[in-house]
């Protein structure tokens, strides 16, 4: 019994990492949920895709990272949500960032710029283009500066 628990777990190890890394990398749009192509057409109605990285894991949901020719990344979610946007130095679209968290942005650091944008379950996490850090919790109440 002891060793076929030990084969079965060696087996189940080997599948596992086997199956791990589940990549596969297109530039095709419709490869997309619809909603990510909606916010993409959208938000970066000029901006071509570079790649798209479909990042299939085997215990956890699809994420779709969509890097635009122009440099800006933005994830998805396996329903096509949005969960991260880095446009690197160049401003985020302010679609992408809730009014209230726009608001207290123009109010404590006026001129700045939102340069990426993360958000998950918990909280909201915001680069402005002078490196500052910002987290939100999803009451968008600021909990943290770095």
């Amino acid at each position: 019994m002891k060793k076929f628990l030990a084969i079965l777990t060696i087996g189940f190890a080997i599948t596992a990492t086997a199956c791990a890394d589940n990549d596969v990398i297109s530039r095709n749009t419709n490869d997309l949920p619809a909603p990510a192509r909606t916010a993409l057409d959208r938000h970066f109605p000029q901006a071509k895709v570079s790649y798209i990285k479909i990042d299939k894991d085997l215990f956890k949901s699809t994420t779709y990272e969509v890097q635009l020719v122009h440099g800006a990344e933005v994830s998805f979610n396996h329903k096509g949500e949005w969960i991260e946007v880095d446009c690197k130095k160049a401003p985020v679209p302010t679609a992408f960032l809730p009014p209230s968290i726009r608001s207290q942005v123009n109010d404590m650091f006026p001129g700045e710029q939102v340069t990426k944008i993360e958000k998950d379950s918990r909280d909201y996490e915001v680069e402005l283009g002078n490196g500052i850090e910002l987290k939100f919790n999803k009451k968008f109440k600021m909990i943290e500066v770095d």
